[in-house]
């Protein structure tokens, strides 16, 4: 005689779902076996939700704004935590509508700008950012 536990015999499993450490987890009524594919489908949406809050809320905290730095020679955009988390740096329209004023320098452009909009002709709204506080001229 074996020591070895005899295999469970086959289930047609009959589920019902009880609330679990914040999951609502499937368990047969029967063999009493979860779910485990409902499980880790319910974990891997509870991961990607805490992922997207979490991004969220650095945007949130780090600023939505983008910053065009223009110097005697060249210029370079300040991209969004959110711009740069998403990779999309090498296509961002904020650098597009930059660099259609910005083909020769211009001393009345040195320093640091906030982009606060786009218009319609793709041209960038500037607001020049006072460089003691990093707020804005008005």
């Amino acid at each position: 005689m074996s020591d070895q536990p005899a295999a469970k015999p086959e289930c047609e499993h009959y589920w019902a779902s009880l609330c679990f450490g914040g999951l609502s987890v499937r368990l047969c009524q029967l063999c009493h076996e979860p779910d485990w594919d409902d499980v880790r489908r319910q974990h891997a949406e509870s991961v990607r939700a805490g992922i997207l809050s979490e991004r969220q809320r650095l945007c949130d905290e780090l600023g939505h704004d983008h910053y065009v730095i223009f110097t005697e020679d060249r210029w370079t955009i300040e991209h969004s935590v959110e711009c740069r988390l998403s990779g999309h740096m090498a296509t961002c329209r904020y650098h597009e509508a930059v660099a259609l004023i910005a083909d020769e320098p211009r001393a009345d452009l040195l320093g640091r700008w906030r982009i606060d909009q786009i218009d319609s002709e793709g041209l960038p709204a500037l607001v020049r950012m006072d460089p003691e506080t990093a707020e804005a001229q008005r």
